[in-house]
């Protein structure tokens, strides 16, 4: 006699269906799919945005979530890190996902009593970025005493402009990446809402107070990124115990 048949209800076929479609996620080739979609959705909404732009004309708005997140975040960098690593924003300012292996190989400082946060795995990463910033921002602030004002403004619409356009694009973008490197898209959102608003708050006071007053702020270490440095040295004394 041969086999009988299995006749599978309506609701046993569609259960069946999840199943095997929530198997197929939980494997590699299931992630590294959906990981090749995140990426296109991505990069199709940085593109939406760059769209039909006209840079002259340009005019930016900086969603407030950006701004209370660039002041609601304590940002600690770990400062026992010299040396230059990934980059999580480089031009054209579009968020970087560096691969697991270069994450892996990130120096750690040495054990010691100072304060885990600190020497985190985010902190390290953030030294990349708080080197980064410092040495753009110095050279910024050399160009912006030099250049016209006409020409700057054009500069800063833009760079305001991609800058906000890739943040807004990864918080609304799921990345599926291992969740040991969870962490990299916070410290993402973290480092991008501050370096943009520093930009902005920087570029109000070279409008506002004119070039003299800009060139006073500067020399008395009162611009945003100058303040940020400082705040940043003292939150690290208060904080490390050795």
């Amino acid at each position: 006699m041969g086999r009988r048949a299995i006749h599978l209800t309506a609701e046993a076929k569609k259960a069946a269906k999840r199943a095997q479609a929530q198997n197929y996620r939980r494997s590699a080739k299931g992630k590294a799919t959906k990981s090749r979609s995140n990426r296109r959705y991505y990069e199709r909404q940085m593109d939406a945005r760059d769209t039909e732009r006209s840079l002259a004309a340009l005019e930016v708005e900086i969603p407030s979530d950006l701004f209370a997140r660039a002041h609601g975040c304590t940002l600690r960098p770990c400062l026992a890190v010299a040396d230059y690593g990934p980059l999580l924003w480089p031009p054209p300012h579009r968020f970087f996902q560096p691969p697991t292996y270069m994450l892996d190989a990130m120096p750690w400082p040495p054990a010691s009593s100072a304060s885990g946060k600190w020497e985190s795995r985010a902190a390290v990463l953030g030294s990349y970025q708080w080197r980064e910033m410092i040495g753009r921002c110095g050279a910024r602030m050399a160009r912006w005493t030099t250049e016209p004002a006409d020409i700057l403004h054009r500069e800063v619409t833009v760079e305001v402009f991609k800058r906000v356009a890739g943040w807004c694009a990864l918080r609304d973008t799921e990345l599926d990446v291992e969740e040991e490197e969870e962490y990299v898209r916070e410290v993402a959102l973290d480092w991008g809402a501050k370096l943009t608003s520093m930009l902005v708050e920087e570029w109000e006071c070279r409008t506002r107070d004119g070039l003299k007053g800009y060139q006073e702020a500067g020399k008395a270490k009162r611009l945003p990124w100058q303040r940020f440095v400082t705040q940043t040295e003292q939150l690290y004394k208060s904080e490390a115990r050795y």
